[in-house]
């Protein structure tokens, strides 16, 4: 039986984000599709016109408050309500391996704008949606590159930086959304194939990182909720 919820997903252009939308889409889903460049996006042009009226695109610039704003405009006049964010969009700002000391805070702060002050602004210009929704989640994608314990420091810290603070955004909108029966997680899908990885060989392909995510988050519960999980659901084996 096909599913009548409504996701919203960022960073739907390519990758990750256009996976998600493609599985949700093939489910019965409702999905608004987020991304920077709708123009240029050509295959989720394509997925919209094969699911008219169930595949929306809409622009948003997550770093532009204005930008956010209009979108959460956008999406409130075409629904009521969201049973489920997928906050996405990311960057990997270079393939830097600078070590501290030599930091260059550009790339940082281009990869906090995105992957972190990004994320805070399209969930709280859409937590309205949220709390109206029909148990809601709200799912942050971050990265092992995050967990404070692995010793991922060698390559991209500015990326790594960014993810870990994410992880502490999702840590404390989970308390601070406690009460409201969101269930709030984030989701690592491992080391996928995907253009951010810039030719580097990952062991997951998109289609099956994509499938699995899709399936946790349809299957995610209130217990569930502050959790940091890999793809299948189970609670990952990095540290926070």
């Amino acid at each position: 039986m096909k599913s009548r919820e409504t996701v919203l997903v960022t960073g739907t252009n390519r990758g990750i984000g256009f996976g998600l939308t493609r599985h949700f889409a093939l489910r019965g889903w409702r999905v608004f599709a987020a991304c920077r460049q709708p123009d240029s996006a050509t295959d989720l042009q394509t997925l919209a016109r094969e699911y008219p009226g169930q595949v929306e695109i809409l622009p948003v610039e997550v770093r532009d408050d204005s930008s956010v704003a209009a979108f959460g405009r956008a999406v409130a006049e075409r629904t009521s309500t969201l049973d489920l964010l997928i906050n996405n969009a990311g960057i990997l700002p270079e393939d830097e391996q600078e070590r501290t000391g030599e930091l260059r805070l550009a790339p940082i702060l281009e990869a906090f704008d995105v992957n972190v002050a990004g994320v805070i602004r399209v969930t709280q210009a859409v937590l309205p949606l949220l709390r109206a929704g029909s148990r809601p989640r709200l799912v942050n994608i971050t990265s092992g590159a995050g967990s404070i314990k692995a010793e991922t420091f060698a390559r991209h810290p500015a990326y790594g930086i960014s993810k870990a603070a994410l992880n502490m955004f999702t840590r404390r909108a989970a308390f601070d959304l406690m009460a409201t029966g969101i269930t709030v997680v984030c989701l690592s899908p491992g080391f996928v194939q995907t253009d951010m990885n810039r030719g580097r060989k990952a062991a997951i392909s998109m289609e099956e990182a994509a499938q699995a995510l899709t399936e946790t988050c349809v299957n995610l519960q209130p217990e569930h909720h502050g959790q940091w999980l890999d793809r299948f659901g189970k609670p990952s084996d990095f540290a926070w």
